[in-house]
């Protein structure tokens, strides 16, 4: 991801970046050409998704206990401003695959764990930067989330492996409106994994992973759904 400052933001499960010691995060200037770390970096295992906030401040998560000294707990916040990382809450009791931020500001996280913040969850979950304070995102998902994006109408998609999401059925896609609080499939879903999302300027989605069919619709790993008809479509021979 890239920071409001300009700076491009790396992660992963690596330890140096341009032979600067880092801990599995880091920061590249295109103003000076070099690598650096962010703080102390992540003591545990991998970072897997990064999120910028409205304020500027980042977002990581992942599988990792520590950020900057401080036990975190899967996921943390880095304050530009006072080069420091801190905790969301208690954090979570599992890996985090995915980030995203709805219009409110507030921070989703996804992957697979059942609390946040000493909140009893179901796989998602949502931080308000506002009060410091988890919520569910409905009952979640039934199984592991992947993916995570939010389309131009507000609405959360996630995805993975799972086949129910907030209690209705959801073949391992599905929608959160926050204005409802309810989860929706997307047509009939997809037929297996989906390991990534993205949106598109004309507002469809596409979805990645290892399936061959979305929405009863032939496609080779890759599909897009169309949110003004509800239809699944391949993207050339995928």
């Amino acid at each position: 991801t890239t920071t409001p400052s300009g700076e491009l933001i790396a992660a992963g499960n690596f330890m140096t970046a341009g032979g600067v010691t880092v801990n599995r995060i880091a920061r590249w200037s295109t103003a000076t050409n070099q690598w650096a770390p962010l703080g102390t970096g992540m003591v545990g295992a991998v970072v897997t998704s990064l999120a910028t906030l409205p304020t500027g401040e980042l977002i990581a998560a992942g599988d990792f206990i520590i950020a900057g000294g401080i036990v975190v707990y899967s996921i943390a916040r880095w304050n530009p401003a006072s080069q420091q990382w801190s905790p969301l809450g208690s954090g979570l009791n599992g890996k985090a695959n995915a980030l995203s931020v709805l219009a409110s500001g507030e921070v989703v996280a996804a992957g697979q764990f059942t609390r946040a913040g000493g909140v009893m969850v179901s796989n998602v979950a949502r931080w308000n930067p506002a009060n410091g304070q988890w919520a569910p995102v409905g009952v979640g998902t039934n199984g592991v989330v992947n993916a995570l994006t939010v389309l131009p109408s507000g609405e959360l998609v996630a995805a993975g492996n799972f086949s129910a999401a907030g209690g209705v059925g959801a073949s391992r896609v599905a929608r959160w409106n926050p204005a409802t609080g309810q989860w929706a499939p997307l047509g009939t879903g997809i037929n297996s994994d989906v390991n990534a999302l993205t949106v598109l300027v004309s507002g469809e989605l596409v979805a990645a992973g290892l399936f061959t069919t979305a929405g009863g619709v032939s496609v080779s790993n890759i599909a897009r759904w169309n949110p003004a008809n509800g239809q699944w479509a391949p993207l050339g021979l995928g």
